[in-house]
């Protein structure tokens, strides 16, 4: 009984995807790529954070492990062009759960999300050609290059999507599509309409669909509802050693071409908490919405 009501709820949501996730994008392009950007760690790629606002990104936990116990420098950028600006943050900006812990199965998904305190003293401007320069130099780029222009515009003044929260049955999907973006040297792209429009909640915060491979670099990203554009979570991971056993007992199909897809969740009992109360330390609150996913009903 339970495989049916999952082939019908995959059935009944594929055929309305393509429609959500164009006009998803049509929606994301015309905001100047201003919610997600790429940063680095010690001057090396590491992966993606969303802005959620004007003082906060979110991010996931494993990309920002080695910043824990050890001093580093993060380097977000918000705008790319022939010169490059960026935002200058430390270790002490990176708040990581508790509850995370590197390499265990638990702590690899289930609170694998981080928040980054967005209070840059200092900016960076690099050009490709000849290094580090000056504010000066970066504004006559910007009076060249529209495009970088709006880039920094919006990344001073951020038009904010709202986080989607939920509790629930430890076994849910969503009642409708996603889509991935990756912004990645001041190119935006999509991963949209995975094969299986379906999603298993475990502990109340992890969610996996098979058939949507995400690349590598793409962690802590956001994951978008298609319709609303809210953020539903956050790119995790999409190994196949890395699904944990009750996944892997429940749908045991999952993975076997190494193309299924982890991220994140903002469940009220484990990850929204920990956002809501450090971003609360300061002084700071979000928007948030309900997301009701449908519960998977046992035979």
């Amino acid at each position: 009984m339970k495989k049916l009501l999952l082939l019908i709820a995959v059935w009944s949501l594929f055929f309305v995807a393509p429609v959500a996730v164009m006009a998803a994008e049509e929606k994301f392009f015309s905001d100047d790529f201003i919610t997600q950007k790429e940063f680095w760690i010690n001057n090396k790629a590491t992966c993606q954070a969303v802005r959620i606002h004007k003082n906060w990104f979110l991010t996931a936990a494993h990309c920002v492990e080695a910043c824990r116990h050890k001093s580093c420098q993060l380097r977000i950028l918000l705008a790319v062009g022939n010169v490059t600006a960026s935002a200058v943050l430390s270790s002490s900006d990176v708040f990581i759960p508790e509850e995370y812990t590197e390499g265990k199965e638990a702590g690899t998904v289930l609170w694998d999300i981080a928040l980054l305190h967005y209070r840059p003293a200092t900016y960076d401007y690099i050009s490709a050609e000849t290094g580090v320069v000056d504010m000066a130099t970066f504004s006559k780029a910007m009076k060249e290059d529209p495009d970088l222009k709006a880039q920094w515009q919006g990344a001073q003044r951020p038009q904010l999507r709202p986080l989607v929260v939920y509790s629930g049955p430890e076994l849910m999907h969503l009642p409708e599509n996603i889509v991935v973006p990756r912004w990645t040297r001041g190119d935006l792209s999509y991963f949209s309409h995975p094969k299986y429009i379906l999603y298993a909640g475990q502990k109340q915060a992890l969610w996996v669909s098979d058939g949507f491979g995400v690349d590598h670099g793409n962690s802590g990203g956001a994951v978008q509802l298609a319709n609303s554009l809210g953020i539903v979570g956050v790119v995790s991971a999409r190994k196949n050693n890395d699904l944990p056993a009750d996944v892997r007992r429940e749908f045991p199909a999952f993975g076997q071409n190494g193309e299924f897809f982890m991220f994140t969740g903002l469940s009220k009992k484990t990850t929204w908490p920990f956002v809501r109360d450090t971003m609360g330390r300061f002084g700071d609150s979000v928007k948030t919405e309900k997301l009701r996913p449908i519960p998977v009903q046992e035979p």
